[in-house]
């Protein structure tokens, strides 16, 4: 590995791999290795304190190939009231049971977040669309991007802002960190009374234990109200990295049968953003459930949620809330299961 010493922050050029004979047959998706793989991203501020720092350098035409290759690829709750996927590892999701099926790895989606560089993106040609650009929204000392047409992330600020939202046409905010807790963005629909503006809010956390997948059919629903209605939609959280890119990333997934990969690709065209380690391996198990319907006729192994499940989805206090089994001193909170009544108001009331 090669350093180049710049002005901070110093930038680490990583060659590629270079062979005496002549290449190989490029590699699928499912063979990809990722070369950092053992720098695990456990948030969006990690990501954002390195990221400008690694770039690579790649032979062009193993380069082009890799490209090309991205381009082709690119636990079930039951009761009364909650009829959609809660643990996707107990849906019955295997890599093997399709013939030929090659799946989306995180390997894959690591790479493409590792490569791609917004700010090494030429400026549109004439005649291609212009998206709105986090250098339009300086001004308002916030940081936006339009990483599709209609559809926005942003941090904290640019959801706060309501003539911002205003000045930028969006219809409605969809607010992945909602809480008043650190980390966590604490808005609701009253903030934008006589705005016009619609609100919903989804309670996640920035961390790879986070349980994604039971929120990603209510948030790909949202969007495409706001979308497919003429509006345009900002997703946001703390930072716009990471819980606000991985709930777009639904919409185009579930309403645009766009695959992982490609949808990394476009976003990461136009802004620095990077779902934690924990939500692409979430991401790829939604997109190989959904390319094996589109591909292989396979039924749908995941169930996803619905706008009207907002009520329903699991918050901080539920076990389901988590990927893996908490401790109450994990957390700092009672945890209950879904549908049992919320433990932080008995332990209020016994306070009191």
């Amino acid at each position: 590995m090669q350093v180049q010493t710049q002005t901070a922050p110093a930038e680490v050029i990583m060659p590629a791999p270079t062979a005496a004979t002549p290449p190989a047959e490029a590699k699928s998706p499912a063979e990809v290795v990722d070369p950092l793989g053992f720098i695990e991203i456990k948030s969006a501020a990690q990501w954002k304190a390195m990221s400008g720092r690694i770039s690579w350098k790649f032979d062009e035409g193993e380069a082009k190939s890799e490209e090309a290759e991205l381009g082709k690829a690119a636990g079930e709750e039951s009761s009364s009231t909650i009829n959609f996927t809660i643990n996707p590892s107990s849906a019955g999701l295997t890599a093997s049971d399709v013939a030929d099926f090659k799946p989306t790895k995180v390997e894959q989606l690591r790479l493409i977040c590792w490569k791609v560089k917004p700010w090494n993106q030429p400026r549109p040609r004439p005649g291609q669309p212009r998206l709105f650009t986090s250098q339009f929204a300086a001004p308002w000392g916030v940081d936006c991007d339009e990483v599709y047409p209609g559809l926005f992330i942003g941090d904290k600020k640019s959801a706060s802002h309501v003539k911002f939202l205003q000045k930028i046409g969006a219809t409605h905010v969809l607010n992945t960190a909602e809480g008043k807790d650190e980390g966590l963005v604490n808005l609701s629909q009253a903030h934008y009374d006589g705005s016009g503006i619609t609100y919903l809010g989804f309670p996640l956390w920035d961390t790879p234990t986070c349980n994604l997948i039971p929120y990603l059919g209510c948030a790909a629903d949202f969007i495409a109200q706001a979308i497919d209605g003429g509006g345009k939609c900002l997703v946001n959280c703390q930072m716009g990295v990471s819980r606000s890119t991985s709930c777009a990333m639904a919409y185009l997934l579930v309403k645009r049968g766009m695959t992982a990969a490609d949808v990394l690709t476009q976003f990461r065209l136009r802004r620095d953003i990077r779902p934690n380690d924990g939500f692409l391996e979430q991401i790829a198990t939604l997109d190989n459930d959904l390319r094996r319907q589109r591909e292989c006729g396979a039924e749908a192994a995941i169930k996803l949620s619905s706008l009207a499940d907002h009520p329903m989805l699991p918050q901080a206090w539920n076990f389901e809330f988590w990927t893996n089994e908490v401790a109450e001193s994990d957390i700092g909170m009672p945890l209950v299961r879904l549908g049992e009544p919320c433990p932080m108001v008995s332990a209020t009331a016994s306070t009191r």
